[in-house]
């Protein structure tokens, strides 16, 4: 059975942040007219993206890897980017060589360009391998040097992401080049047009 891939702007949150949901529990449009004044603090992925270190939060199924994917493969054919699926992973010494020692991240150590590192699932990772945010902090603190050249966003549920990173990373990157920030719920047209796709008869 083929998937269907739906056609939405996802709108993401800082987790402080504030969002307002109109009836029945869409999303109030960020991109209407009188947006400024109910969800001013909702971002398109564009607009965040201008971070370079970002954590992308979300309950489960929301669609994080799915809109994460979607940046990667949109990124990639202007940019050099990096993207692994952290769910992979029940080993630390794999996590270790298939990430910070791969290829992609040696050839980047090695030059001058900003690389685009896309780590999605680390929720997952953390089920397995406990000490993963332990893991990421000691990596990037021996490349620290280096992480001027390096775009970070890394995707996870909400109540997982380890406590350890949302200390280390603006620290590493600096306060104002780090985001935290959640995945807000779809719109009602999001809902009507996958509605429409499936020939579904939407009520408005």
């Amino acid at each position: 059975m083929s998937t269907v891939h739906y056609n939405w702007k996802r709108f993401w949150c800082p987790r402080n942040g504030f969002f307002k949901l109109s009836d029945n529990g869409f999303l109030y449009d960020p991109e209407s007219e009188f947006s400024k004044y109910y969800n001013s603090d909702v971002f398109s992925f564009e607009n965040i993206s201008l971070k370079p270190c970002l954590v992308l939060l979300g309950e489960p199924g929301i669609g994080k890897s799915t809109t994460l994917e979607q940046e990667f493969h949109a990124l990639n054919v202007r940019q050099k980017c990096f993207y692994k699926n952290l769910g992979e992973y029940g080993d630390e010494s794999r996590l270790i060589n298939e990430v910070f020692k791969s290829t992609e991240i040696e050839e980047w150590l090695n030059s001058d360009y900003v690389l685009n590192l896309f780590l999605d699932s680390l929720d997952e990772c953390k089920i397995k391998v406990e000490q993963v945010g332990l893991i990421f902090k000691n990596q990037f603190e021996k490349i620290k040097s280096k992480l001027n050249r390096l775009h970070l966003r890394i995707a996870c549920r909400t109540a997982d992401f380890p406590s350890i990173l949302d200390n280390c990373l603006p620290n590493l990157w600096g306060k104002d080049n780090f985001g935290v920030y959640e995945m807000v719920p779809l719109r009602r047209k999001d809902v009507e047009h996958a509605a429409g796709v499936n020939s579904i008869e939407s009520k408005h």
